[in-house]
């Protein structure tokens, strides 16, 4: 005769280690079916695939995690409800990637200045002048007129990028100052002289007093008494452009007549009478004089 009876062979234990990756933000796990470290497989058995799962790569760090994995024998028959799988993440490092340099910065006509530059801005973008630091501020102030500058842009570091190289040089030259609104004074008196009068001019904008050697200046009459017009107008080789405009005053000359006489006679129904002795002080030389007289 015979008898029977059942026993349970329990699942062999299994562990699946996700194999650790270095990989650069931006990119996909790329770990290939198989690999990883498996502890308990049994003799005659072999790992024949792993699907990994990883966490969102865009973030600088993360795990990534097989799910599942398939077990062969000898005979190339699937066994792997033989084990008991315990499944173990990989560490995913995720290094900051690189960024290419931007274009060269540019600005716009209407915002270049005499004295600052505002640079078209560049999305993520840092920006220095010449050798100096970076700054987040597109606008550079206290420059100089008339004056070339080198300028620079680069894409800023962040989480997940290391800043990009630096662009080439972006050329920009600064406008003239405008001479309009300048205030034109004279100082000094003048009073007629029968000469032209050249006056001391002093031109000032924004406080400033701008050197004789950036402008020109003309009158409107230097030898009358009078108001005169003064004009000023930049040079094409200095650092403004434009006219400003001021005036003066010509004093008029003291004349003084004495020393008149007058004929005596009778009267004889008429005004005219003949003057005698007549002497002017303060006449100018090259003036001519007539001397009108009344009874």
């Amino acid at each position: 005769g015979s008898a029977s009876t059942t026993f349970t062979i329990a699942p062999a234990p299994l562990t699946v280690q996700a194999q650790a990756q270095t990989i650069t933000y931006g990119q996909r796990i790329t770990q290939e079916t198989g690999d990883g470290t498996v502890s308990g497989l049994c003799t005659g058995d072999t790992l024949s695939g792993i699907t990994l799962v990883a966490s969102d790569v865009n973030v600088p760090g993360g795990t990534i995690t097989p799910s599942t994995a398939q077990i062969k024998n000898s005979r190339s028959e699937d066994v792997t409800a033989n084990y008991k799988i315990t499944y173990q993440t990989g560490k995913v490092t995720i290094e900051k990637a690189d960024q290419p340099a931007p274009a060269a910065p540019t600005a716009t006509a209407e915002n270049i200045k005499d004295t600052s530059v505002t640079l078209t801005a560049v999305e993520h973008g840092e920006y220095r002048l010449g050798d100096s630091r970076w700054q987040d501020n597109p606008e550079f102030t206290g420059l100089s007129p008339n004056t070339p500058y080198n300028f620079y842009v680069r894409l800023k570091e962040d989480a997940n990028h290391n800043a990009s190289p630096s662009s080439a040089a972006g050329a920009i030259t600064t406008r003239k100052t405008l001479l309009d609104g300048a205030a034109v004074t004279v100082s000094g008196s003048y009073t007629y002289n029968g000469q032209a009068q050249t006056p001391t001019v002093k031109v000032t904008l924004n406080n400033a007093e701008i050197s004789a050697s950036e402008y020109d200046i003309s009158y409107s009459d230097l030898t009358s008494a009078g108001t005169v017009a003064v004009t000023v107008t930049a040079k094409a080789t200095g650092n403004y452009e434009g006219t400003a405009t001021g005036s003066f005053r010509i004093a008029p000359a003291t004349l003084t007549v004495i020393g008149a006489t007058a004929e005596s006679r009778p009267y004889d129904g008429t005004n005219s009478v003949k003057i005698t002795g007549v002497a002017l002080d303060g006449i100018m030389s090259g003036d001519d004089v007539s001397v009108n007289t009344a009874n």
